[in-house]
């Protein structure tokens, strides 16, 4: 699967890891956590319906923690509409996440 977006975003605060293009659709198929630190951390994945605001509801995983030096690796099977926003949240500092899927027309 190609890669859509790839992101290391400073700890601490919901950062936007991909927004599906005007008139597109979305199929995830997966993504990747990667923990580079020498400490266990956390993070968030959530989708946002056409860019709303940050909500409970939005949230796929919530804190979930990943070991020092580990990744995790996640499947997705669903799509996404032209506005939709995948957001991610890192409690540390060194963490990637890595987004895959195809974009196509709707």
């Amino acid at each position: 699967m190609p890669i859509l977006a790839q992101s290391s975003p400073g700890g601490g605060s919901l950062t936007l890891l991909y927004k599906v293009p005007a008139f597109k659709t979305a199929s995830l198929s997966g993504f990747i956590v990667c923990n580079r630190d020498t400490a266990d951390t956390s993070w968030r994945l959530s989708i946002a319906k056409n860019g709303e605001s940050d909500h409970a509801a939005q949230y796929l995983y919530f804190d979930t923690r990943i070991p020092k030096n580990e990744s995790s690796i996640n499947s997705l099977d669903f799509d996404l509409e032209g506005g939709d926003e995948v957001r991610v949240y890192a409690a540390g500092t060194k963490v990637s996440f890595n987004l895959f899927g195809v974009i196509s027309p709707p």
